[in-house]
């Protein structure tokens, strides 16, 4: 009874491992497998044979990708395949830094082929040149295989994951090459942009950018690392850059430099924040000179990270309200990767299924985290230079109001002077001459006229320096008497067309619209050679159409001294008025037309 029952339960024990460890079926199509669901595993703390270890019942079915602590105990992996047809077959474990891995192939119960790779031998001297760990083989049709590795470290105490692949000779040939381009690729974006932030390190001098320039050349360099690049141009027994070592010393500096780049970002002056920030800094130094000198003591990354992520979430809280864009363009920036991380975190407390792409495809989010970072300083340093052109834009129209509300206060005191006082003068002189005149035979009467005219005249350029009765009479009342009274002084015969409901302005828009008109009659009344003036006023619904047209010789306005002084006024008074300056000429004559906006006046007392 008691055999009887060893019997069923030695049965029952093979068939729940003939449940546990499927064989992997090599169809005629086959590329490509990651074996989930087909590797078993099993630890020891001493080196076992293999021979021991293949007839070992402790393996026990990983249902994802098996995980190894960070010890030195030596982990086996097994798996069985039967072929369709013959083949040659690649496997790859997909981890560098192994002190020991082992590849044994057995053919039904014999040993046909060993053979070991480390990160320490040098690309062409591992068993398939490879950035990881590579053995070939080669399989039958009909006959049954088991695939054993065995990792073991004796000196590095890290812990991965036992990425397995499997290939076709010829897939794994292409798949190298492309993950090889890929590689390439990401790192020459991240170079391209690394130059592009030099250059606006260089515009700017803001440290924003040359911390965000350390952190993408770390994550260029550890790209590199973590791919076996490096491990392909340097000997790991003599060069520090292909050590594990100085990768781990790159997640410190990537880490560093990204927490500088927040702080710059963010433009960070709260003290809690600023000592927080010097303390991730301290840390990050120590454990970067931990990982120089001494590799096998250092603070547990597990620590770095929470501190790390602490500190970046409760910046983005704090930051939120005050600054709500910046928050945004971070969180668009970082997403890849977070996502990323998310998923790795998941796949590691077994929510979910651990996702080999996010292994085999972690350069594409640090990537897109580090253009996309990129592009979150473009966008800031566009919208900087906005506000900083809005505030010289903003400064610029506040200086022309004031040089041009001088040259009015000017032109109207100078008005008042010159009717007043020398105008008041002249006057009585006038009366006193004209009575001396009819007294004594009218012997000064050309003086007499003389002296009338000067009045006359003295009137006359005192309306030309402030129109009397402005405000009460309006832009085109003004204009209208102003264009009547130069047809009396000029040779030019000048028409005013009118248009539209007057809608009436601020009185300094409306002086400066008049004193636009009135240069530009003077320039076609001295330079023109014209016969004929038209000067319009048009008021259109959402602006002021004002035109002067001449049929004289034309103008060249790429020489602008020759209006000298007018040009100027005109160009500056059109800035302030928000106009658009059209300008057009031929030997048939010139057109110079303004359309002014009303907008631009709206939270301005209108005159009248």
């Amino acid at each position: 009874m008691k055999a009887f029952r060893i019997i069923i339960l030695s049965l029952i024990h093979h068939l729940v491992l003939a449940q546990n460890a499927p064989v992997f079926e090599l169809n005629d199509d086959f590329e490509s497998s990651d074996l989930i669901g087909y590797v078993s595993r099993y630890d020891s703390d001493k080196r076992d044979s293999v021979q021991k270890v293949f007839r070992s019942k402790d393996f026990k079915l990983s249902s994802q990708v098996p995980s190894f602590n960070a010890d030195f105990q030596y982990h086996w992996l097994k798996f069985k395949l039967n072929p369709a047809q013959n083949k040659q077959l690649v496997i790859e474990y997909q981890q560098i830094f192994i002190d020991e891995i082992s590849f044994y192939l057995f053919e039904n119960d014999s040993l046909i082929q060993q053979k070991s790779s480390s990160w320490k031998l040098n690309f062409s001297d591992k068993p398939v040149p490879s950035r990881y760990h590579a053995f070939a083989f080669n399989v039958k049709k009909g006959k049954s295989y088991t695939v054993f590795l065995m990792c073991h470290n004796s000196h590095l105490k890290y812990s991965n994951r036992a990425f397995i692949r499997v290939f076709d000779e010829k897939s794994y040939e292409k798949e190298a090459d492309i993950y090889l381009l890929q590689i390439c690729l990401s790192v020459g974006s991240l170079i391209f942009v690394t130059i592009l932030s030099l250059g606006f390190f260089g515009y700017s001098r803001k440290r924003v950018y040359i911390f965000y320039t350390l952190y993408i050349v770390s994550i260029s360099l550890y790209i590199l690392v973590v791919n076996g690049v490096f491990n392909q141009f340097f000997n790991a027994n003599n060069s520090f850059f292909a050590k594990p070592e100085f990768g781990s010393i790159l997640v410190v500096l990537n880490l560093a430099f990204h927490g500088l780049y927040v702080y710059e970002f963010f433009k960070i002056k709260h003290k809690i924040f600023t000592v927080a920030y010097l303390i991730f800094l301290f840390l990050s130094l120590i454990q970067a000179l931990l990982f120089s000198f001494t590799p096998q003591t250092y603070i547990p990354f597990g620590y770095i990270y929470l501190y790390f992520a602490l500190l970046i979430i409760s910046t983005l809280i704090f930051h939120f309200k005050p600054n709500r864009k910046a928050v945004y363009l971070y969180l668009v920036a970082s997403g890849p990767v977070f996502l990323t991380f998310i998923f790795v975190i998941l796949g590691a407390i077994g929510l979910t299924k651990i996702n080999t792409f996010f292994y085999y495809y972690a350069h594409i989010p640090l990537m897109l985290e580090g253009i996309g970072l990129g592009l979150a300083l473009l966008y800031q340093f566009n919208d900087e230079r906005k506000k900083i052109e809005a505030e010289l834009e903003k400064n610029r129209v506040e200086t022309t109001q004031k040089i041009l509300l001088a040259q009015e206060e000017e032109r109207q005191k100078l008005a008042l002077d010159l009717h007043d006082d020398l105008g008041g003068s002249l006057s009585v002189l006038n009366r006193e001459l004209d009575d001396f005149n009819e007294r004594n035979g009218q012997i000064l009467t050309k003086s007499v006229n003389l002296t009338q005219k000067i009045v006359s005249d003295l009137r006359t350029i005192s309306h030309h320096l402030m129109p009397s009765s402005f405000e009460e009479k309006g832009l085109v009342k003004v204009v209208q008497e102003s264009i009547e009274m130069a047809n009396r002084q000029s040779k030019v015969y000048f028409v005013f067309v009118y248009n539209g409901e007057e809608r009436r302005l601020p009185l300094e828009t409306e002086i400066n619209i008049y004193r636009i008109i009135k240069e530009l009659i003077n320039n076609v009344f001295k330079h023109s050679e014209a016969k004929q003036s038209v000067v319009q006023m048009i008021f259109f619904d959402d602006f002021l159409y004002v035109s002067v047209e001449d049929d004289g010789k034309g103008f060249d306005f790429s020489e602008q001294h020759s209006w000298g002084i007018g040009l100027n006024n005109i160009n500056l008074r059109t800035q302030y008025l928000k106009a658009k300056l059209t300008t057009e000429s031929s030997s048939a004559g010139t057109l110079i037309s303004l359309e002014i906006p009303y907008n631009a006046y709206e939270n301005k007392n209108p005159a009248g």
